[in-house]
């Protein structure tokens, strides 16, 4: 038996949430949960710091309690709109899932960076991409800004679209709501910096958690998109992840980002400053040469193709649920 909230089903809210995306992308002008999620944090974390218990039993508590208000609020709104009417029920789910989902936002922001380096040169480029990393950019040459920029669509592809969708197909748009309220606590405290090492720690284990089954999948879908762009064979991109994911020390990001490396044929990861300090990492496809601009609108090609297919896969699985 399907769960209340998903007693009509929710395969044409999917369906429906990115086709708006896609159009409207993520205004500036329009009030969004991300931003209502961010002040809830800020304001709470004060609260649960208070404690007279381990920083990381803070953050535990902190983080359990974000996602649970995000939940209930979400499945409240949602429960009400659906006593007054279906319609309302519909109108809620398909926002819920579309502001859950940031594809378009995130495509226009990637490629923005391209356009910046190729019109106005380096400096543009390095402030268009301090919109969408948490890097230092400031010694960045071209090169560095569009491997960057490339890194950020495949890291984000994952938890800015690909787990939004997963988990409005599996479970309806509170659990999408829930695992944008641990993708935006992730952001926000899960650093690997003093004031958030024992404090964060719940929520970037949360994100991990969340992201784990949706990151394997993201894999599966480039490989797929690369085999129907014509720009590598499937296979190859598979070998090539598993040959290069290790390399990033988050279990759910280096897989992304090294289907987009083996994908495109380009150059990924490498040395980067993280806040002043230059962390050695090592090269993803590092027999291949380094990316430019080109490469970026083919990352975002490669974006939305697979965006495109996994969101039919996700709208087929709720029909069929």
């Amino acid at each position: 038996m399907k769960p209340f909230l998903l007693e009509n089903g929710n395969a044409w809210p999917i369906l429906a949430a990115v086709t708006l995306d896609l159009l409207a992308g993520d205004p500036e002008y329009m009030p969004h949960m991300v931003r209502y999620m961010g002040l809830l944090i800020s304001r709470c974390e004060p609260a649960f710091r208070r404690l007279s218990l381990p920083p990381r039993i803070q953050g535990g508590l902190f983080a359990s309690a974000i996602v649970l208000i995000s939940c209930t609020t979400a499945w409240a709104a949602i429960s009400f709109c659906k006593y007054l009417s279906e319609p309302a029920y519909w109108l809620l789910s398909t926002f819920l899932i579309y502001q859950a989902v940031s594809l378009r936002c995130l495509a226009d922001e990637v490629k923005g960076v391209g356009t910046a380096l190729e019109e106005q040169g380096l400096e543009a480029g390095r402030l268009r991409l301090a919109r969408i990393v948490g890097r230092n950019v400031s010694s960045l040459d071209e090169k560095g800004i569009v491997m960057a920029a490339i890194e950020s669509c495949a890291e984000n592809l994952v938890d800015g679209v690909i787990s939004p969708f997963f988990y409005a197909a599996a479970a309806g748009p509170v659990a999408a709501v829930g695992f944008k309220a641990i993708s935006t606590l992730d952001s926000m405290v899960g650093y690997k910096n003093e004031r958030y090492m024992e404090f964060g720690t719940a929520s970037a284990r949360m994100d991990d958690i969340a992201n784990y089954i949706p990151a394997r999948l993201t894999v599966i879908f480039i490989a797929v998109s690369a085999w129907l762009l014509r720009i590598r064979d499937p296979f190859q991109v598979l070998r090539g992840v598993r040959q290069d994911a290790g390399k990033h020390a988050s279990p759910n990001s280096g897989l992304s980002e090294a289907a987009f490396a083996h994908s495109l044929g380009i150059r990924l990861f490498g040395p980067a400053n993280y806040h002043g300090k230059w962390v050695q990492r090592p090269y993803m496809n590092e027999d291949s040469g380094f990316p430019s601009t080109r490469h970026i609108d083919e990352a975002v090609k490669l974006l939305y193709l697979t965006s495109g297919l996994f969101a039919g896969s996700c709208f087929l699985m709720a029909v069929l649920y």
